[in-house]
């Protein structure tokens, strides 16, 4: 199994639409211009259509780039912006751990909110079950 092809803005000028969406030039661009922009990892175009003719490939080396205490938020980034692409995931990462911090900190109820709203969110957009 292969590395997953990823690119990110660090030492480089800019990420191109056509190579990475247009979404991931965006905030290549935004973080040029001084913006504050999040650590973030563009997988090419061409890296994600091989995902979807069923090429395998490993994620560690993308994933090494993010401390494993953070939560991650999983974005499209499609070549043609009228598309739009599929919906985000985010909180990926969220596990018990992560439910107990947040029920420190913002209570049972939203901390339970957050993660049913999740495993909702990963079965019907990740795992394609209907809600």
């Amino acid at each position: 199994m292969t590395e997953l092809d990823f690119m990110t803005t660090e030492g480089e000028s800019s990420l191109s639409a056509d190579r990475c969406g247009h979404r991931a030039a965006l905030l290549s661009r935004l973080q040029q211009k001084g913006f504050p922009v999040p650590l973030f990892c563009a997988v090419p175009v061409d890296a994600m259509r091989g995902v979807g003719q069923g090429a395998e490939f490993s994620c560690r080396s993308l994933l090494n780039r993010f401390d494993e205490s953070e939560l991650l938020v999983v974005r499209a980034s499609p070549q043609n912006p009228d598309w739009g692409g599929a919906k985000p995931v985010a909180n990926v990462g969220l596990n018990a751990k992560w439910a107990e911090a947040l029920e420190s900190t913002h209570g049972e109820v939203c901390a339970a909110s957050i993660f049913a709203e999740f495993v909702e969110n990963f079965s019907v957009e990740v795992a394609g079950l209907d809600a």
